[in-house]
């Protein structure tokens, strides 16, 4: 799965050990991939705040502040692109 993978990039995963651990990966994940916080939300069945925290504290952990930044450091993976789940 493209999670586990993403965990064996060390900054990915020291950014999301500590932002709500699997949530916070898949969360992650979904924003690399172009998804807004609401889509995000609707998918994993949380509210956009929920998103909007866990974004935060990975965001904080890399020292990056946007989605096209945490693409250059997570990159898109193959197949993956912006709007692809």
């Amino acid at each position: 799965m493209l999670v586990d993978i993403l965990s064996t990039i060390p900054e990915y995963a020291y950014a999301t050990r500590d932002a709500g651990g699997h949530q916070g990966r898949q969360i992650a994940e979904l924003a690399r991939s172009g998804l807004s916080n609401p889509e995000i939300a609707t998918r994993l069945f949380v509210s956009p705040r929920t998103v909007e925290h866990h974004l935060g504290k990975v965001f904080a952990k890399l020292g990056i502040r946007t989605r096209g930044e945490l693409q250059a450091v997570l990159g898109t993976g193959p197949g993956r692109g912006p709007g692809t789940p």
